[in-house]
């Protein structure tokens, strides 16, 4: 049993490494959105809403981490189900992020051309060639 705990402690504390490392990376990718511009981060607030959903997540991790330490305080019940509510908003954050960026994509993406398979072989065959010619030089 107690290798199990401390199994699970691990695994929780990894966690929670890894969610302070994405929380970091998702600070600096919005300040780098502030000097280049790029689609997903023009004008949205995407990254703010998935950042906010991490943060979230870690709390879920920080909660579970501190399960076992909380129980004789305040009840193994209590302790168990503090995290949920955390995890409820982190995949609620993320959701909204994903759907705005997804939205900003559909909003600023130009419709791709289709091609038809006679069009592409043309091409591959046209790239050949002058592949060909290009090795020959």
């Amino acid at each position: 049993m107690s290798t199990l705990i401390i199994i699970e402690n691990i695994t929780d504390f990894a966690s929670l490494v890894l969610v302070s490392i994405t929380i970091y990376l998702g600070f600096r990718i919005v300040r780098l959105s502030r000097e280049i511009e790029l689609v997903a981060l023009k004008g949205g607030r995407a990254p703010y809403y998935i950042i906010t959903g991490v943060f979230f997540l870690g709390l879920n991790r920080l909660l579970d981490f501190l399960a076992e330490p909380l129980s004789p305080i305040v009840g193994e019940e209590i302790s168990l189900t503090l995290d949920d509510a955390p995890g409820a908003l982190a995949a609620l954050f993320i959701f909204f992020g994903l759907r705005n960026m997804y939205l900003l994509y559909r909003k600023s993406s130009k419709k791709a051309e289709e091609f038809t398979a006679e069009e592409l072989w043309v091409d591959k065959q046209n790239e050949d060639v002058l592949g060909e010619h290009k090795s020959q030089d």
